[in-house]
């Protein structure tokens, strides 16, 4: 059974209230550590502040086994566009 295996950057905005939301994702690590760096840079340049102690950023990696977990995948990223074209 052919294994991939993807990695997600995350951002949670307040550790004690809520869960991190993935921001993208990429097939290597190195990528999905470069745009975190990015990410980060430009939120708190945006926002004009610094990082909280409340606030967490993470690459995580999945594993995705077999046909079943990729589909799960593709159908989780299909439900999350569909709730963001929803709120706009």
């Amino acid at each position: 059974m052919k294994t991939l295996t993807i990695f997600a950057t995350t951002f949670n905005p307040m550790i004690y209230e809520s869960m991190p939301g993935v921001i993208s994702l990429y097939l290597n690590k190195k990528d999905a550590e470069i745009a975190l760096e990015f990410e980060k840079a430009e939120y708190y340049k945006s926002e004009q502040r610094e990082q909280s102690k409340f606030e967490s950023w993470a690459v995580l990696e999945y594993d995705l086994n077999g046909e079943d977990a990729t589909i799960s995948l593709l159908k989780g990223i299909k439900n999350v566009a569909q709730k963001l074209s929803d709120n706009n």
